[in-house]
């Protein structure tokens, strides 16, 4: 009976394994060519920022069967500045690929990408993530020296009805106070001529006792080679079903340029100003 049973419990560790083994994607390869908008942020020694932005970025995704994938950035610059531009290599970044949406996510700390076939240490990268989702999506993010680049083809905003991004809210309070809300979504809603912008999860001071759902509607809004720009003003909020005009919107200015969704605007008495980064949901 004992032996039986050994038999059995072998065999149920034998099926559980082979099944695990079928879950795996090791036998996942792609390899594809994608364009997408560059945006490079550099934080100056002043505190201010510049922003370069390109068109038609080429970016080459090979993706292996041992789960590694190999990126080439196509003439990148990363400001006016830099003389030309380059032709940058990544090598060998572990990805993870999710099977049911055809997802696949990568990360890494430190990059030194390869230029003409050589280490190019001068552009080392930092805090590299990306996106690719099968078969023409994708998003990069990395720094390098005081620049945050972004790279990304989800802003087809000619044929999207509704833009998402998830990012920080700033509150200024004061002169010299500010209070910050992290992991705020913003969705933009196109409603014909005009737009609302909804608003998840909002603060704008640590004494708010909740948080809220904000929408603010009749949002005017402008469509141009694929970047968006909208304003807005003496906009009643809504909240919890009601309207909150001790919430007023004035001065709104925005624009969602890129994968950048940004905007400022005047909170009642207050002045807002949120930075975000588009999400593909």
């Amino acid at each position: 009976m004992k032996k039986h049973l050994n038999l059995l419990l072998c065999s149920a560790i034998i099926g559980f394994a082979a099944c695990d083994n079928d879950d795996d994607d090791n036998s996942y390869s792609e390899q594809t060519s994608l364009s997408g908008f560059l945006v490079a942020t550099t934080a100056t020694d002043s505190g201010s920022y510049s922003v370069y932005k390109q068109e038609n970025t080429e970016v080459y995704f090979d993706f292996t069967e041992n789960g590694l994938v190999n990126i080439t950035l196509k003439g990148v610059k990363f400001s006016e500045k830099m003389p030309m531009s380059v032709d940058l290599q990544i090598d060998s970044i572990q990805y993870t690929r999710n099977k049911a949406i055809g997802k696949n996510e990568f990360k890494a700390k430190i990059v030194v990408p390869k230029y003409n076939g050589e280490p190019f240490p001068r552009y080392t990268f930092s805090a590299m993530a990306g996106e690719f989702v099968s078969p023409n999506l994708f998003s990069l993010s990395f720094g390098t020296g005081n620049t945050a680049v972004l790279i990304n083809n989800i802003y087809l905003y000619n044929n999207a009805d509704s833009i998402s991004a998830n990012g920080h809210l700033v509150t200024t309070l004061g002169t010299d106070s500010s209070f910050v809300k992290e992991d705020v979504k913003v969705a933009f809603n196109k409603n014909g001529k005009s737009a609302t912008i909804e608003m998840f999860g909002v603060k704008f001071a640590e004494a708010m006792p909740l948080t809220l759902d904000m929408t603010i509607s009749n949002v005017a809004y402008n469509l141009d080679n694929n970047e968006i720009t909208f304003s807005g003003d003496s906009i009643v909020p809504q909240a919890m079903g009601k309207d909150f005009s001790k919430y007023t919107i004035t001065n709104l200015k925005g624009s969602i340029i890129g994968g950048i969704f940004e905007f400022t605007m005047i909170c009642g008495s207050y002045p807002v100003k949120y930075y975000g980064e588009q999400i593909i949901e």
